[in-house]
């Protein structure tokens, strides 16, 4: 038996054309036999994004699948543990929902290379891409106008994940046209511009790149409108503490930050809190600065419900524990 590297055309040993097949030749008594094992290799690009700090950064993913060599999957780009971790979620959500997962090499690239990537947001990206390289997904809307953002359990689910606000915002100034993400951040992707799509399952997710919609997971942006303030302490309720008050109503009045110094029990919560009841509406570029911090941290369930998020237009009072000073921090590259 002897093997050789020639293309079954052009004899001539060229090294450009030579990794889309190998052909192997066996010689007997009789006649050579030429046996030709073409490489087949599938390739698919998605978009995502995750988040640094307040802003976000879009990232491409892409998902190469190649016939040849050792069963491999591998995330390349920069990517930390937790999403190199997005493997094995990957794997098991792909044969929960009854798809095969594909015995090849298969590689993630995650780009721009240079930036550090961490979180969970790229999950159903990577998943979906590796059901369209592998051709079990045959997607019939544009996936280079679509941004996906979604962490992913073993059984196929898709968890919430922060930032969704920050991150919907800032797609408007890019290509994509349209955001496929988890159900349960719906309602803080809704000031989006662009059509917001959830999706509860791995699924339902599947069944949208194949152009079956589902009425109720199409959410388009609320109007928003003013409520009534209900503020938990009054400016005009409190009784006493006259030079205090006027601090109070000079730096709501000028915009001007403010440091109340006294021993316990003197009143310093008390009149914080009344301050936001003095305190004018907050407008539309000051209310999502100060909900893009919530969503970052995900605690938007704090801001007392999602429909009080999207209408109420008062000052908003955080009061974190001197204990849990983390409560409101988030990590920034």
């Amino acid at each position: 038996m002897q093997s050789g590297l020639s293309p079954p055309e052009n004899k001539s040993n060229r090294l450009d054309i030579l990794p889309r097949y190998f052909t192997i030749k066996f010689k007997n008594y009789f006649s050579p036999i030429y046996v030709i094992i073409y490489v087949v290799m599938s390739y698919v690009r998605l978009n995502s994004a995750f988040l640094q700090g307040l802003t976000s950064t879009c990232v491409g993913v892409e998902v190469k699948i190649e016939s040849y060599g050792l069963p491999y999957f591998n995330i390349i780009g920069l990517a930390d543990k937790s999403v190199d971790e997005a493997k094995e979620r990957v794997r098991a959500s792909i044969k929960s929902c009854g798809f095969d997962f594909p015995l090849r090499r298969i590689t993630v690239n995650l780009f721009p290379a240079e930036l550090h990537k961490r979180g969970s947001f790229f999950d159903l990206a990577i998943c979906l891409g590796v059901l369209v390289a592998s051709k079990q997904v045959i997607p019939k809307v544009d996936l280079t106008k679509l941004l996906i953002i979604g962490e992913l359990t073993l059984n196929g689910e898709l968890k919430a994940v922060k930032g969704v606000l920050p991150i919907s915002l800032s797609v408007n100034n890019t290509s994509c046209k349209c955001l496929l993400i988890p159900s349960q951040n719906i309602e803080e992707a809704a000031f989006s511009k662009m059509p917001v799509f959830g999706a509860e399952t791995l699924l339902e997710a599947v069944k949208f790149l194949k152009g079956i919609l589902v009425s109720s997971i199409v959410k388009t942006a609320p109007q928003k409108t003013s409520l009534e303030n209900n503020f938990e302490i009054l400016f005009e309720d409190i009784q006493g503490n006259s030079k205090a008050k006027r601090a109070l109503q000079i730096a709501a009045a000028g915009g001007h930050n403010l440091l109340l110094v006294g021993s316990p029990g003197s009143g310093k919560t008390l009149l914080s809190k009344s301050m936001v009841s003095i305190l004018p509406p907050l407008s539309h570029y000051e209310f999502l600065e100060s909900a893009k911090i919530y969503s970052a941290c995900g605690r938007m369930e704090e801001l007392t419900g999602a429909k009080d998020l999207l209408g109420r237009l008062q000052a908003i009072f955080p009061c974190p524990h001197y204990l849990e000073a983390d409560h409101f921090q988030f990590r920034e590259n």
